[in-house]
């Protein structure tokens, strides 16, 4: 409608827009400015009328009507009219503009007014924001029952102005006129119903007082029933007809139903999925200032659907959705600094645009919050503000904030340890239908953390995410595992690898292999080397054992060391180990025993006995360091401790040397 008004610019050849006062479903209130010195005020109605089906003549005659009621009971001094066309550029209405200066208003007194100005000279002081003058005209036209009179006398109460805010006697103002025809009236009402407005939810009545104004083709009436027909709220979902008066609404010039059109054509509800013709509505939306329009126009650019892929362009709209105060829009921006996407990236930026959304209350924001200090560690009390805003999503419902604000109960991270309320959350985030909770309600029950132990149930929960979550197929193989069931445990360890490499599961089925057990030769290297190359330390290790001994392999000590020297990059005791008995006996590398106790420390430190048992021995003969027998007790003794049986006999040597 915006952009159809400034093409008519300007007005009467002098008239220029200064503010659009009202925008109803058919009727515009303008305010123009004369190009002349003094820029003198006056007022410009525009009056649509459309029709899809009558001819030109037919409209016309309609436009007339109008015309001839306005002349004969209203003050306009001048008359012009524009056609409108659809995009295909047939007619489809007429806008007619009436001049008027208003300027006698002040002046009259109410007694004067006849029962056809009431609504008009209210209208007039209602524009100005002259309450109590407005009201006084309504209440007369209320008397005579005038159904816009009763109509305007509603909203001020549903809205409060000049009157004390009442939903009640809305409502009932809104019967009255729609009892008499105001299909405006009668939408009003249908809100509240929809909505449940101070009045018990009922789909089915707000699509009844919808429907009212179809058969006039008033494009709210059209909209509104179409979106009720898209999601089967009070009757049953009809894509096809929804589509279908979306379209009506939006050649009748229905910024929503624009945008709405775009959505159809986007999900291919109602009709084929198309992005380009989805693009061209957002754009013809947001050109009409659709917030919703701007921001999906965003999207579409963002992510290149029915358009090149534009990030500046789609940073550009979802600022102009976000001076309309749209939350989505609001948190998009935040996303767009955050990631440097369209602009420069900018922490501070993202993080102030994150909290406007989520102090709105829109719980994606308050979830994109969470993550957001969760990510940024440097931040004073990161933990604690990234558990606050994830409870304050789980509160609305955020499945996903559910599931972090559980793991973060059950790790005490930004709040006390609490494993009982973690189960709690993760059992609120399956009541949400969070099937990753299955896989976590498993742990609880498998590890006994903030429930009983239950094995049973564990393996139960996490069978009915296996084949979507591969650690949960390897905790069922490991479980067979530990019973001896080896053809089950082989079968689960085998689906945690189906999608990808699982290194834990495809490890384990190297080790059977290794046994002989179901597994041939060639899968078992095969299965050990994709787990080494994901970087899973036991396989790197048992790798790099075949590469020094030719077992499976051909010898090759140059490849063993540079797996052993990853197994220990990632901590792993027994590769330390290893790299301390290469540099102890001079196996593949020069003998160097600074090197070799280094090795075996590390390994010693993480309990491995046979790295302790060696430092022992170090210290005890002097081998490659200073006689120590008093640190050779402690690392014999750490090494029997862990295990090493050998341990003793040195020990009782010590003993007797003492």
């Amino acid at each position: 409608m915006k952009e159809r008004i400034q093409m008519y610019e300007p007005f009467f050849h002098h008239y220029y827009i200064d503010e659009v006062l009202n925008n109803y479903e058919l009727e515009t209130l303008i305010r123009v400015k004369k190009d002349d010195y003094e820029q003198s005020i006056a007022y410009v109605k525009l009056v649509s009328v459309y029709s899809h089906h009558a001819d030109l003549e037919e409209i016309q005659q309609q436009v007339d009507s109008i015309r001839f009621m306005m002349e004969t009971y209203e003050d306009y001094e001048e008359f012009e009219q524009y056609l409108i066309e659809n995009e295909d550029h047939k007619v489809i209405g007429i806008d007619l503009c009436a001049l008027t200066y208003n300027h006698h208003f002040d002046e009259l007194e109410l007694e004067e007014l006849t029962p056809d100005q009431y609504y008009q000279v209210g209208l007039y002081y209602y524009d100005q924001r002259k309450y109590d003058e407005a009201l006084e005209c309504f209440r007369l036209g209320e008397e005579c029952e005038d159904v816009d009179c009763l109509c305007v006398l509603g909203y001020m109460y549903e809205k409060g102005q000049g009157v004390k805010q009442n939903n009640q006697v809305a409502m009932t103002y809104y019967k009255l006129a729609s009892d008499l025809g105001s299909v405006v009236a009668s939408c009003n009402l249908a809100y509240f119903y929809e909505y449940g407005i101070d009045v018990e939810q009922d789909y089915e009545k707000a699509y009844e007082l919808y429907s009212l104004g179809l058969d006039e083709k008033f494009p709210r009436s059209l909209f509104s029933t179409a979106f009720f027909l898209q999601h089967g709220l009070g009757v049953e979902q009809d894509l096809e007809e929804a589509f279908y008066r979306f379209e009506e609404a939006a050649a009748l010039g229905h910024n929503d139903a624009i945008c709405a059109l775009g959505e159809c054509y986007e999900f291919g509800q109602g009709v084929s999925q198309d992005y380009q013709r989805a693009f061209h509505y957002y754009e013809k939306a947001s050109y009409e200032e659709s917030s919703l329009a701007k921001y999906k126009l965003g999207r579409f650019y963002d992510l290149g659907l029915g358009c090149n892929e534009n990030h500046q362009k789609a940073f550009y709209w979802y600022q102009e959705a976000a001076k309309d105060d749209l939350d989505v829009a609001i948190t998009a921006l935040a996303t767009c600094y955050e990631f440097g996407r369209g602009i420069e990236k900018d922490s501070q930026k993202a993080l102030e645009y994150y909290l406007k959304a989520a102090h709105m209350g829109y719980v994606n924001a308050q979830y994109c919050l969470g993550y957001f200090y969760e990510m940024h560690s440097e931040i004073e009390n990161s933990l604690n503000e990234s558990f606050y805003w994830y409870l304050k999503a789980s509160k609305q419902g955020d499945s996903q904030a559910m599931l972090a604000v559980a793991y973060y109960y059950g790790h005490g991270l930004g709040t006390t340890k609490n494993e009982e309320k973690a189960f709690e959350f993760y059992q609120k985030a399956l009541q949400f239908g969070e099937k990753e909770a299955y896989y976590h309600l498993g742990i609880c029950y498998l590890e006994g953390k903030g429930v009983k132990q239950d094995k049973g149930k564990a393996i139960a929960l996490l069978a009915l995410v296996e084949d979507q979550y591969n650690l949960a197929a390897y905790l069922i193989g490991q479980y067979f595992k530990e019973r001896h069931d080896t053809h089950e445990a082989i079968h689960h360890f085998k689906i945690a690898i189906q999608k990808e490499d699982e290194e834990q599961s495809l490890y384990q089925l190297a080790l059977y292999g290794e046994q002989g057990i179901e597994i041939s030769e060639d899968e078992m290297m095969d299965y050990l080397l994709r787990s080494a190359k994901k970087g899973y330390s036991p396989a790197l290790v048992k790798y790099a054992y075949y590469l020094e001994n030719g077992i499976y392999v051909e010898k090759d000590y140059q490849m063993a060391y540079e797996y052993y020297l990853s197994a220990c990059q990632k901590q792993n005791r027994e590769g330390f180990y290893h790299l301390g008995r290469w540099f102890f006996y001079g196996i593949g590398q020069k003998e160097d025993k600074q090197k070799a106790m280094q090795y075996y420390k590390q390994a010693s430190d993480y309990h491995y006995s046979k790295a302790s048992f060696m430092l022992g021995y170090m210290y005890h003969y002097g081998d490659g360091t200073s006689k120590d027998l008093k640190k050779a007790k402690e690392y014999y003794q750490l090494a029997l401790q862990d295990g090493c049986l050998e341990a003793q006999k040195e020990l009782d040597k010590l003993e007797v040397e003492k």
